[in-house]
């Protein structure tokens, strides 16, 4: 068994990595600030845009580029981020510049978002160029100067004057959804999605309104994009499921990166169940309590559940509800089987900034080619799921819908004591 994580080293170890993120983030806001005075930047975009969703009907959109050349895909492709540092991802984000322009959600046509549209399909990164004005609008401090904790990492951000790219490199893959204009989004995304193009690019795709019947054709912030393409993708992938026989074990996986904690058991069950259960810890309180341990008020756990009639409401753990979704249908339709699913996340503290949901659809794919652990009972392969987490066994029982349905394996009393 591995040791234990401890809640106050990864509190101490949250203020080490802060410490070197500030330093290195503030090393290349000085780089990037003195680009953009320059009005100019060139280099090669991974290819990257974003398009935010303040503002909605008329949002921020634009193009990402360092001021770097070469193959710089790896920016922005989270498919290849295992194994990676949150401090290596977030030197990907900061090293991105971003040019924006503000465009009704309708306008999914003219030279500039077409150059865009134009961009994301590239098959490798893409020579570009863009012009500024002179107002700098956002970074990634806040207002007290620091490093901005509370948001996704990103470089410096300025409304663009022109944008030009050189050579694009086209997937026919992307280039076909694109110009069939008669088919509904959902079979367009399906397309690209069985034609092995990341979920990462898909996302990228939608969200500059390229996929679907053309009169639908919208701009689609890259928050509510990255979710909706993780929701059509299982939802479809569920109706395939729907058919196949059940696992005929209870099997549990685990796998921890960048602070966070997987646990995940498979229940033989001949109908859907998905349940996805997250904590994550209250450092100010946890530092100001004498038994970390023990004391309820250091931790918040919330979850959400669905069977085969899906969620009806938006899950109070948002996104992140998708993403797990996704992985373990994309694991059931490979191998064939169904079953009902318990998802344990434990978010630590040395989790500094929020990275995107990116993290948890590529965590559980991770966890699901780790090798699995088969048990007798739902007992023992639950104290297997929560023997590293820090909060108590039965605050994640007592949580647990999918706990309730099947709890007639195990005695609760056993469990607990």
């Amino acid at each position: 068994m591995s040791e234990k994580p401890n809640v106050i080293s990864s509190i101490n170890k949250y203020q080490e990595i802060k410490k070197r993120l500030e330093s290195k983030f503030n090393e290349q806001l000085r780089k990037r600030m003195f680009i953009i005075q320059k009005k100019v930047v060139d280099g090669s975009s991974p290819p990257s845009v974003f398009v935010g969703q303040e503002g909605y009907p008329k949002v921020r959109v634009g193009p990402m580029i360092p001021a770097q050349h070469g193959n710089t895909a790896i920016m922005d492709l989270p498919e290849k981020w295992k194994g990676l540092s949150l401090e290596e991802i977030a030197n990907y984000r900061f090293s991105l510049i971003r040019g924006i322009s503000t465009i009704k959600i309708e306008n999914v046509t003219g030279k500039y978002i077409e150059t865009l549209q134009e961009m994301v399909m590239s098959k490798r990164a893409i020579e570009s160029e863009m012009q500024f004005d002179d107002l700098i609008i956002e970074n990634q401090k806040n207002f007290h100067g620091g490093l901005n904790m509370e948001h996704s990492p990103f470089g410096p951000s300025a409304y663009i004057k022109s944008f030009t790219i050189a050579n694009p490199s086209i997937d026919k893959r992307i280039e076909n959804m694109f110009y069939e204009k008669d088919i509904i989004s959902t079979d367009a995304i399906m397309n690209l999605y069985k034609n092995n193009i990341e979920i990462s690019r898909i996302s990228k795709v939608f969200s500059l309104g390229m996929l679907g019947k053309n009169k639908n054709r919208k701009l689609v912030p890259t928050r509510w994009s990255i979710s909706a393409i993780d929701d059509i993708i299982s939802k479809n992938l569920l109706r395939i499921i729907s058919s196949l026989p059940s696992v005929d074990t209870i099997c549990a996986f685990k796998y921890n990166h960048l602070a966070n904690y997987y646990s995940i058991i498979l229940l033989p069950s001949d109908r859907w169940e998905f349940e996805m259960i997250e904590s994550w810890h209250d450092q100010d309180k946890t530092k100001n309590n004498n038994n970390p341990f023990n004391s309820h008020l250091n931790y918040v756990i919330v979850s959400d559940y669905e069977n085969e009639k899906k969620i009806v409401h938006s899950p109070k753990i948002a996104g992140a509800f998708f993403a797990a979704r996704l992985a373990i249908t994309e694991y059931f339709s490979k191998m064939k089987r169904k079953a009902a699913v318990l998802i344990f996340r434990e978010i630590h503290p040395d989790y500094l900034m929020p990275l995107g949901v990116w993290q948890i659809r590529e965590g559980i794919r991770a966890a699901l080619k780790e090798n699995k652990k088969e048990f007798e009972n739902f007992k023992d392969a639950s104290m297997y799921a929560l023997e590293d987490m820090l909060v108590p066994k039965e605050s994640w029982i007592k949580t647990s819908k999918i706990y309730d349905l099947f709890k007639n394996q195990t005695r609760i009393t056993e469990f607990l004591g």
